[in-house]
């Protein structure tokens, strides 16, 4: 039993001598990672660590400190230099221990990058110390820092710059991964494999459909965190190790029963389900085959939703007859709020769900609805037609039931 599972472990190998495994680092940004998740560094008058060098501060100093991968130097230090009057005018300057030498005056001249009247931001490329095999081995770890100029003068926010990318093979295939340290702790072993134990600042990316692309949007089909379970090629597979670098990770089966991520997008199918609606009738999207309709995910709460209201009520009024149907989803916490907003809005008169739990609608879980207004345009054949609003609607219905 033990060969077997151990046969079923698959994963990146490290290179040997610099610990540099297939999954390289490479920038949040060119991977195409839309988020971040900050983090903050607080500030006090006293450095976290004892420094052997400090540069001739315009200000006060103001220390705070990065903590980041597991070596013996786990501290990276930086300092807030400001001499500014009550109207924010003066000088504002950042200093990096970026090489974690202790020493401040040779990371650069502590220039924010850019500058704005409410926000400064910069980057910059931490040395980060891993205990690899009982000594100490570097690895370089990009981040994005920012502070306010108005507001949160506390702490300056950082959040993880670079993702790794590389391939581990699952189930035989080499397939494409990503892993994403939204924790920006350096620490990707922090995932213990336990669901409940999972920390849920680590993200993976699998390129399941093997279009030799990732989809890092946290709504994507190929977007998970921690020990969430994903399909690939039928079967079913979670993380099981992750290196605390993050240059290797290791994928094992598993018989948890979970609903796989479909893929939702144009062009694709889309994803029938069962629903109830306000009037008490059950019914499926697959129904509407031969219909054309648009899948209204909105609420009573939700500003930009109401303000495209109008269109998609003059929209229904205009093909209706001509075989268009809409399915709303409403996101609201208590029926009563959606019920009176419909009352007051008499021209509503197609189907509405809601199943009461906000933003763990069975239905938006199910299309992954991370926004609102979000409304896909469904074509005769059930097929996606796209994500609309405003215009792009009345386009949609134009090409598919005609002027």
């Amino acid at each position: 039993m033990r060969t077997a599972l151990f046969a079923c472990l698959v994963g990146l190998v490290a290179a040997a001598a610099a610990h540099a495994g297939s999954l390289r680092v490479v920038s949040a940004g060119k991977a195409g990672v839309p988020y971040y998740m900050p983090k903050r560094a607080y500030l006090s008058a006293t450095p976290p660590e004892t420094l052997v060098a400090e540069p001739a501060y315009v200000g006060t100093p103001q220390y705070g400190a990065i903590e980041i991968g597991n070596g013996t130097d786990h501290t990276i230090t930086l300092v807030v230099d400001e001499a500014v009057d009550a109207e924010g005018k003066g000088e504002r300057r950042i200093y990096i221990d970026a090489d974690n030498d202790e020493d401040l005056t040779n990371d650069g001249g502590g220039a924010w990058a850019t500058a704005s009247d409410t926000v400064v931001s910069t980057d910059a490329v931490l040395t980060v110390e891993y205990a690899v095999d009982g000594q100490d081995t570097t690895v370089n770890f990009p981040v994005n820092l920012y502070r306010f100029t108005t507001r949160l003068q506390e702490c300056v926010l950082y959040y993880r710059g670079g993702v790794r990318v590389g391939f581990a093979r699952i189930g035989g295939t080499p397939v494409k991964v990503m892993l994403i340290d939204d924790a920006c702790r350096g620490l990707y072993d922090e995932h213990r494999g336990d669901p409940a134990t999972a920390t849920p600042g680590l993200g993976f990316v699998i390129d399941r459909n093997q279009d030799g692309k990732l989809e890092p949007s946290t709504g994507s089909a190929e977007f998970y965190r921690g020990a969430e379970p994903f399909e690939f090629g039928g079967k079913g597979y979670r993380i099981s190790h992750v290196s605390p670098m993050g240059d290797r990770v290791f994928f094992y089966p598993t018989k948890a029963e979970f609903t796989p991520k479909a893929y939702i997008g144009a062009g694709l199918p889309a994803v029938d389900f069962e629903a109830t609606d306000t009037a008490g009738k059950t019914f499926r999207l697959s129904d509407y085959k031969g219909k054309v309709v648009l899948l209204d995910f909105w609420a009573s709460w939700c500003g930009p939703c109401l303000g495209e209201m109008p269109n998609v009520i003059a929209a229904y009024k205009a093909y209706h007859d001509k075989g268009f149907e809409i399915v709303g989803i409403s996101l609201d916490l208590k029926l009563d709020d959606m019920s009176k907003y419909l009352g007051e809005n008499p021209d509503i008169t197609w189907r509405m769900v809601c199943d009461e739990k906000y933003w763990e609608s069975a239905v938006g879980r199910l299309y992954r609805v991370q926004a609102i207004p979000a409304a896909y345009l469904i074509d005769r054949k059930g097929m996606i037609y796209g994500q609309v609003r405003g215009e792009s609607l009345t386009e949609g219905l134009k090409k598919l039931l005609g002027e």
